[in-house]
Parts: C-alpha cells; structure tokens; sequence
C-alpha cells in the first residue's frame, strides 16, 4: 500500500507526525493528532495539496487506510499500557462509505484492540439527504472502539446545527478552532465561557487547538472547563520517535500540577 502510494502520487517519502495533546492543568502529553507528511526531492509538500492529490487519482481511501494502519502501530508505540489516544482524521464521505468502514475495521478491529479515536474533519460537505448514511458510519466507528470528535469549532449556526445532529453520539469531543479562541483576548472570554458552558450541558468534552501556554490563557481554559489543548505553544508536529522520547522524559518525572488561579476582574 505504502509503495503504491509513493508511485502514484510521486513521491519521495511518506510518513506520519504526531502533535501532542496536553493536560492543561499540568502539560502533561494524554494523546496525539497524527498528520500526514510527504516529501518530493527533499521538498514538503503541503499536506492538503497531498490530500488532494490522492483524491484526484481516486487514492483518498487508500491514502486514510494507510494512515490509520500507521497510526495504530504508532499508538502502539507511544501509548502501550493505553494510557493515551491517538486521534486520526477522517472526512464525512469517507466515514459514510461502508465499504470504507469495511476495510477500516479490518485494520483497526474491534474494543480494546487499538488505542485510535476519529476526527471528523472537512465538514459540511454531506447534505441533509446523506445524513443517515453518516449517522450509520459514526455508530459503526463507535462499535469499532472510537470515540468522535468534531473539528473546527467556531460557534456558527452550522456549527450547533451539526452540534444537534451529532450530539445523540455521545460521548463527544468538540476541537475548538484556533481563531475561536484568540477572541478570548478581546472579548475577555465571556462570550467563549458561554459557548463553552453551552457545550457542556449538552454533554460534549472539549479540546483547544491553537491557545498559547501562558498562565493567563490556561486559568481562561480552565474557567471554560477544557482540559486538553494541543497547539505549537506546547508542541509542534513531530516525528513518532520524538514523542517517544518526550512521553519517556514526562513519564520519568513527577506530575506537578499549577495552582488555579481565578482571573482578575
């Protein structure tokens, strides 16, 4: 699969990176985005030109089966006493495609013998009439073993709209989108710690993508009730041998939690 997939989309390497997802009350590494990587005569290329690519030559499929059998010997690796996740991105059409599934679970198996969760990302692209089939999926992925997660959160009517419709799949994560939390620096995060409550009450864990590490935006997290963050400010995409070490280094050192503070009125 993986030579079939150099040879057709005329490339060099392609590998798998993984960007920690972090405790914030303590840093601490609980599991990993992975992320595809490639490269054509030692230049990158841009992963979604990648994406698109294999699409084009009707590769996409096999491209997310290759990434998934990749990605569950990765969590393997990092997380062996399944103390962690490793989360792998998937499109809508693609969860919807039971022929898809077919394969998938015949790389991942069933409960208990993988350490993968699914991120449903390039939303919006289903329409109303399709939703059965992608309902369909997400109940096959949730008997596979995975928990779903919802990417890019900005708070929009198609973002609740989804919300509605996805919410009977609990237990739900929601991946606030980057751009949703920098707002918190100009709104004082009022408005996020609603968005954010609102999400609660219906059940939903959340996880921020993009804040930084600083005090003040972890003590901002902590009022919204996110316990995961995950972002270049904590670490950026690595290769699987580099979070091996870092999860060796966390894992040989005490836990030191941060006393909460409450934000200054």
């Amino acid at each position: 699969m993986h030579q079939k997939l150099l040879k057709t989309l005329h490339l060099d390497s392609l590998t798998l990176v993984h960007q920690p997802q972090c405790r914030v009350e303590d840093g601490r590494i609980i599991g990993t985005e992975a992320l595809l990587r490639g490269s054509k005569n030692a230049a990158p290329i841009n992963p979604e030109l990648l994406v698109a690519k294999a699409e084009a030559n009707l590769m996409g499929n096999t491209l997310a089966l290759w990434t998934a059998l990749q990605a569950k010997k990765d969590a393997e690796l990092l997380f062996p006493k399944g103390n962690g996740r490793v989360r792998l991105n998937l499109m809508e059409q693609q969860i919807a495609d039971p022929h898809f599934r077919k394969d998938l679970r015949d790389i991942l198996g069933g409960p208990g013998q993988h350490k993968i969760d699914i991120e449903i990302v390039e939303q919006h692209r289903l329409g109303l009439k399709e939703m059965p089939r992608l309902d369909a999926g997400v109940r096959d992925l949730r008997s596979m073993g995975a928990q779903i997660l919802l990417d890019d959160w900005m708070g929009n009517q198609e973002d609740h709209r989804r919300l509605e419709h996805f919410g009977q799949h609990t237990p739900l994560t929601v991946k606030l989108d980057k751009e949703w939390i920098r707002q918190s620096h100009f709104d004082q995060g009022a408005r996020l710690q609603e968005e954010a409550a609102m999400l609660r009450s219906h059940g939903v864990q959340l996880l921020a993508e993009g804040p930084d590490s600083s005090a003040g935006q972890k003590r901002l997290l902590h009022r919204m009730g996110v316990r995961v963050a995950q972002g270049y400010d904590w670490h950026r995409p690595q290769p699987t041998e580099v979070v091996l070490d870092l999860l060796k280094s966390q894992n040989a050192a005490p836990i030191v939690l941060e006393k909460a503070t409450p934000l200054a009125r």
